[in-house]
């Protein structure tokens, strides 16, 4: 595992320490449903970019710098996938890597 994927797990690991607390509390506010719901999915879009990149083919290529992740985007609205293959920015290729933009967890 590495430092993006436990800084991940971290952050899910705190928002789902917040979500008990909060539900723990005995002074309820007004707003705490909203707040519960909002570490929940936090903690869900999180659960799901872990699994992803485990459910992602490892990188045949080097990994873009910032810019050429920019330039894809603005100016050729598309990126390459982490085998060099050419999709949508949320996209994966036909074989099944993601985009450059999906991988980093930039979208």
């Amino acid at each position: 595992m590495n430092d993006e994927e436990k800084r991940m797990l971290n952050q899910i690991e705190e928002l789902l320490l917040q979500t008990r607390d909060l539900v723990r509390s005995e002074s309820r506010s007004p707003n705490m449903t909203a707040k519960i719901e909002l570490a929940l999915l936090g903690a869900l879009d999180g659960v799901r970019w872990v699994l992803q990149m485990y459910g992602w083919p490892q990188p045949t290529v080097e990994e873009p710098d910032w810019a050429t992740l920019e330039e894809w985007l603005w100016e050729d609205g598309g990126c390459e996938a982490s085998d060099g293959c050419w999709t949508d920015p949320d996209g994966t290729c036909p074989h099944n890597h993601p985009s450059w933009l999906l991988r980093l967890g930039l979208i």
